[in-house]
């Protein structure tokens, strides 16, 4: 009887579904803090696939690079950006964003991945011919293995030729590694050049990427079900103790 309770109590556990442990992680993180609230004094890089820099209808894009240290799967990128307009064109906006390694001259190499994304934005100021936003974007999750890689963004809005310009951010010590890249023809990138000509000033891009372990830990937790069939399980237990340890009846010896 003991033995058959045990087992039970076995096959309850192992039924039981496992609960993981959601950790949040972060890649890299050169958001300014705190956002900026008014135009005066900021810095940006244009990324924009058809907008009138320099001339009519003209591609450019930007990225940044970060260091994995462990493997991650990550599912949400924010920046900041801006237009020289009171009110952002859309809402929501459209972007591009891909994932690249880096190549041998630490440039931008080739893609990772380039997902479906969600774009949430929040203005942070706006009027007097400029406005900016905090840009979120979700997506399925893409796994990212220790190494170091770039993350490319740029509008794709095609309604409107006005710039958009993703705003400069402090270098993350930690993760991040100083300078940008940017090609100044070609939406998505393909001839990109390092941007690292204003040591006085922030020449990192504003982004945060965010994620989870890619190898979460599962703690063996007892749902609903399990809770049940061990309550009863440890009951049919008591009673086998109770038998087991009641004193046996003296009876004298038959004859």
């Amino acid at each position: 009887m003991r033995l058959r309770v045990t087992r039970l109590a076995l096959v309850a556990v192992l039924l039981a579904p496992a609960v993981p442990v959601l950790a949040q992680v972060t890649l890299i993180d050169q958001l300014p803090s705190p956002l900026p609230s008014a135009a005066g004094g900021l810095f940006s890089q244009t990324a924009d696939s058809d907008c009138t820099f320099g001339s009519p209808n003209r591609a450019l894009t930007a990225a940044d690079d970060f260091v994995v240290t462990q493997a991650a799967s990550v599912n949400q990128v924010e920046f900041l950006g801006n237009y020289p307009l009171d009110n952002a064109p859309s809402d929501p906006e459209s972007f591009t964003l891909r994932f690249l390694t880096n190549n041998g001259s630490n440039l931008p190499g080739t893609l990772v991945a380039q997902p479906a994304i969600t774009i949430a934005q929040t203005p942070l100021f706006t009027g007097s011919g400029s406005s900016g936003y905090d840009f979120v974007a979700t997506f399925p999750p893409v796994q990212l293995n220790p190494g170091t890689y770039w993350v490319e963004i740029f509008e794709t809005d095609s309604s409107t030729t006005t710039c958009q310009s993703w705003l400069l951010g402090p270098l993350d010590a930690t993760n991040g590694r100083n300078g940008y890249a940017v090609d100044l023809t070609n939406a998505p990138g393909a001839n990109w050049s390092l941007q690292s000509i204003i040591p006085a000033q922030q020449n990192n891009l504003a982004v945060k990427i965010t994620g989870q372990p890619a190898a979460i830990a599962a703690i063996p937790t007892l749902g609903p079900w399990g809770l049940a069939a061990l309550s009863v399980l440890l009951g049919i237990a008591a009673l086998v103790v109770r038998r087991s340890t009641r004193p046996s009846s003296s009876r004298p010896p038959s004859r």
